[in-house]
Formats: C-alpha cells, structure tokens, sequence
C-alpha cells in the first residue's frame, strides 16, 4: 500500500525495555521514524524521545485507539500525513 503511494518505508518491532542498541541505529540512520501504537497517548514515542533526545524532532507517531484493530489503509494514509 505505501509503496503504491511512493513511500519508501522500513520498520523495526521494539519488543522489551531497556532498548537495544539497534534501536538508536534505527532512529539515527533514518530521516524520519513513524511510531505506530494502538493505544491513545502514544506511549512508545514519548519513551523514544525521552531515551534519545538527540532525535525527537524526528520521532513522530500515529496513536490509535478506538477498540478496532489497524488497517493497512488508515497506517498508509497517516504516514503519508505525518512523513
């Protein structure tokens, strides 16, 4: 669907805390870093920006929560909003 749209797009799946030192590769080797979470404050990019301050004006994110799981529809049309 992104790729449809010319979104070039990569991804990374946090899994634990501490974060690992992939994750600040991840966030320091790419333009900008879309945090998608279903849940209503965006819990997971406040973390990110406050372990890598150095990087929070590139993390974004798409929190979502409405009781219904994501479509791959609504993740493409909101990062295409936010990138």
């Amino acid at each position: 669907i992104m790729s449809a749209k010319g979104l070039d797009t990569d991804y990374m799946r946090v899994r634990a805390l501490p974060f690992s030192a992939e994750v600040r590769e991840f966030i320091a080797t790419h333009e900008s870093v879309v945090v998608v979470e279903m849940n209503q404050h965006g819990q997971l990019a406040i973390l990110l920006r406050t372990e890598y301050p150095e990087f929070a004006t590139k993390i974004k994110s798409i929190a979502h929560c409405d009781g219904l799981p994501l479509s791959g529809e609504f993740v493409a049309q909101r990062v295409s909003e936010v990138k």
